[in-house]
């Protein structure tokens, strides 16, 4: 069978796909997840997309019912009701990705304090002319003085990137130590900004929080459809669908 190229812009991701599959067939597999509350049954109206070229099949009575006028005129279709027939380039928009509630999800009533894996030290080394071969004895050694730190390890890509991070008129780096143990980073002058991420994976949706590691303070969020309920089928699911979805599906296959 025919196989046509998918491009998804603005990420520019790549996918060749057989002809007649659905451009939400070929987003799932491209790594472009979009909202499809309903799994690709045309009833929600969440998967719109912006078709910019190629051949597709016609617009469908569902898109008719939920697609407006105005927008099919632009080229806006639902991704799970439109077939590919040809080289396609879509346009996914922002709000196709990031349109749902448990993005604006808030953590109330957790303590303030925060104990992170992963903890920034800034590290003053003296103007002394040091061997490179000496780097990490310093380093391990202002560690320890200062904060406690002993018996610290680094893998030979972070100790060479010491003598990198320390110029000649500047004396701070800033050391990165995971759990106490291990070195992991080190960044020039004093830069002690330290990130993680959060993942609440919910049955229909995974959202995502940027997390300030220092202070536990949420700095950005964003969620998609858990590409998993993307896999559900009418018939028996496999074993990618999530627990909750998978024992209602058993059972209605063992009814049958």
């Amino acid at each position: 069978m025919t196989q046509y190229k998918i491009t998804f812009a603005p990420s520019f991701k790549e996918v060749a796909c057989k002809e007649g599959k659905t451009i939400l067939e070929a987003a799932r597999e491209a790594g472009v997840y979009l909202d499809s509350y309903c799994a690709g049954k045309g009833k929600c109206g969440k998967c719109r997309v912006r078709i910019i070229d190629g051949t597709v099949s016609p617009v469908t009575n569902n898109e008719s019912e939920l697609v407006r006028t105005t927008d099919r005129e632009q080229g806006y279709r639902l991704a799970c009701m439109t077939k590919i027939f040809g080289d396609v380039t879509v346009l996914i928009p922002g709000e196709t990705v990031f349109k749902v509630e448990s993005g604006k999800k808030v953590f109330a009533g957790r303590s303030r304090t925060v104990h992170p894996a992963v903890k920034s030290y800034p590290v003053n080394l003296t103007k002394e002319k040091t061997a490179r071969d000496g780097y990490f004895e310093k380093i391990t050694g202002f560690l320890a003085s200062q904060y406690g730190l002993r018996n610290l390890s680094a893998d030979i890509s972070v100790i060479r990137k010491f003598s990198g991070v320390i110029k000649d008129d500047e004396n701070t780096i800033t050391a990165f130590v995971h759990m106490g143990k291990e070195i992991i980073d080190v960044r020039p002058g004093l830069d002690e900004r330290v990130f993680g991420i959060a993942l609440d994976v919910g049955t229909t949706t995974l959202a995502f929080y940027l997390c300030d590691l220092r202070n536990g303070n949420v700095i950005a969020t964003a969620s998609i459809t858990n590409p998993q309920v993307l896999s559900a089928r009418t018939s028996c699911p496999e074993s990618v669908i999530p627990l909750t979805i998978q024992s209602r599906a058993s059972k209605r296959c063992r009814r049958n």
